[in-house]
């Protein structure tokens, strides 16, 4: 083998051995340990662990914690992907329009999508408190009698916290769309102008099926960040009032690194990460279908 070929075998290796030796140690090693801790009874404190198989995947769905938080994610995740696709459409289709100032406004709602949700909980937590600005706001108009306390009244403290997920990615779900209504041809629109369609009928006909890509991109990233959402969860609320706002995510946190049920934690995470993976492909072949329908 010359000089050469060798050189241009090793080039290429001194730029992908570093990502790869990244992605085993922090992806690929903690996936197999989790899957070997799903299967011990491992505290996450004790040196010695036993093999039990199962056992925890069956074990998992028989804490309260557990099932409440099931349910708080299905209905925080529904909310959040009915977000994504329907009032990001909303948005992106206001921000679409001949505006002088549309330019300054997707900066502005976009710019709460690079704001850590660190940053963002403790600044709707603020607004949420009793004292906060919203109840203040209530108070000035005269409508005293609504305020509360928004995140300690488990009627409604999960729905104040899909609130604070819809300002924190709205503008990045708008964004997405907004890219999509700019490649839509616009001889198109004039066809239909033309032919007397009403603005509602080539938004149906045209406009909607045109934006299956940028659907199916909300729909599924919108759908994965509800089912994965535990940072929002841990700033707000810790889960509280009891386990009214407590997601899988902040579940697989609270059971592994506060109730010292390391093994069940992990095996909850692999549920749902084949909740994840199994609920995503079906969204994509959904979606799919219909693009290559249009």
């Amino acid at each position: 083998m010359n000089l050469k070929v060798r050189r241009n075998l090793i080039h290429p290796l001194i730029f992908v051995v570093p990502a790869v030796l990244v992605y085993t140690v922090f992806v690929v090693f903690p996936f197999f340990s989790n899957i070997h801790i799903s299967l011990t009874d491992w505290t996450g404190m004790d040196k010695t662990y036993n093999y039990i198989g199962f056992s925890n995947f069956i074990k998992a769905f028989k804490i309260n914690l557990v099932n409440q938080s099931l349910l708080n994610t299905l209905v925080f995740t529904i909310g959040n992907t009915f977000g994504a696709s329907v009032l990001g459409l909303i948005l992106a289709l206001a921000l679409d329009m001949p505006l002088k100032t549309k330019n300054i406004m997707k900066s502005i709602y976009f710019i709460p999508c690079i704001l850590s949700t660190t940053v963002v909980g403790t600044l709707w937590g603020y607004m949420y408190s009793y004292d906060g600005i919203i109840n203040a706001v209530l108070n000035k108009i005269g409508l005293q009698a609504l305020a509360s306390d928004w995140l300690g009244n488990d009627k409604t403290a999960l729905f104040m916290m899909l609130i604070t997920q819809y300002w924190q990615w709205l503008g990045f779900c708008a964004i997405i769309y907004i890219a999509n209504l700019q490649v839509i041809p616009q001889d198109m629109y004039e066809a239909a102008k033309i032919d007397g369609a009403s603005a509602f009928h080539t938004f149906k006909s045209i406009t909607l099926p045109m934006l299956i890509p940028s659907i199916t991109i909300n729909s599924i990233t919108s759908f994965v960040g509800g089912l994965r959402t535990f940072d929002l969860v841990f700033v707000l609320t810790r889960g509280g009032p009891g386990y009214s706002t407590s997601t899988i995510g902040y579940a697989i946190y609270n059971l592994g690194f506060e109730n010292q049920q390391m093994a069940v934690g992990s095996a909850l995470s692999l549920i749902l990460l084949v909740i994840t993976f199994a609920v995503s492909l079906l969204q994509l072949k959904f979606f799919k279908k219909r693009e290559i329908e249009q």
